[in-house]
């Protein structure tokens, strides 16, 4: 068989003798086997419609699957790589800063610095910044 497809084998209309006999009967030596190869390509193109089929949903899924940790989709990737979700902070306190020079005329500069920082922070819309007063209670403190 050169070209794809069916053979059509069945007996010709209006010839008596050959409508009389049995179907297997019309098929000669030379297109047995072609019945025979039609069935095993049948039969081969069926599994491997299954195997394209299966490779192709694994595939499918597979894909799936790693687009939606590449994008961290339900924090996925977040729980396999072991990393838990880093808590937001929305608000912080400074805490008076110590001065290290042991000199106590230099001790109102500590104190400014901790104001500053306080003051700058506190632009921050998003922060809550712990008032001066609050803080200074913790000074000289460890």
């Amino acid at each position: 068989m050169g070209g794809r497809g069916y053979r059509f084998i069945a007996p010709v209309a209006g010839s008596g003798e050959i409508s009389k006999l049995p179907i297997e009967s019309h098929i000669t030596a030379t297109q047995a086997p072609a019945v025979d190869t039609i069935a095993a390509v049948k039969e081969k193109t069926t599994a491997w419609a299954l195997k394209a089929w299966l490779v192709g949903g694994t595939a499918s899924v597979l894909a799936l699957g790693a687009i939606l940790i590449v994008l961290n989709a339900g924090g996925w990737r977040d729980q396999i790589l072991g990393r838990g979700r880093s808590a937001e902070i929305s608000s912080l306190a400074v805490l008076p800063l110590e001065n290290l020079s042991r000199d106590p005329d230099q001790e109102y500069f500590a104190d400014g610095m901790t104001d500053e920082l306080i003051t700058n922070l506190g632009k921050i819309g998003a922060l809550r910044v712990i008032s001066r007063t609050s803080v200074m209670s913790y000074k000289g403190t460890r």
